[in-house]
């Protein structure tokens, strides 16, 4: 896990997992949850990760990232959502 700005890069690998809760370009910290895996099991990634530069170019092969929306929750949703032990972050 990272911290700073979420990237579109980084959730393009990430979206095949499971289903998003942000989208690029808001904060991420230590411990934020960015969507809900697809099985039962919590993974730890890098939402921040961006795109290495390099000199050569190939045709192809930077085209736009095509996300889904993210999830969205109303305060009530998410307390539903969230364990007892877990805390919700208001936007």
């Amino acid at each position: 896990m990272g911290y700073g700005t979420i990237t579109a890069y980084a959730l393009m690998s990430l979206e095949p997992r499971g289903t998003l809760f942000v989208t690029p370009g808001m904060e991420a910290y230590d411990g934020n949850i960015v969507g809900e895996h697809s099985r039962d099991t919590d993974l730890e990634v890098n939402p921040v990760r961006s795109k290495e530069l390099s000199n050569i170019r190939a045709a192809g092969k930077d085209g736009n990232v095509k996300l889904s929306p993210p999830r969205l929750m109303t305060l009530e949703e998410a307390i539903g959502y969230v364990a007892s032990d877990e805390l919700i972050e208001v936007c």
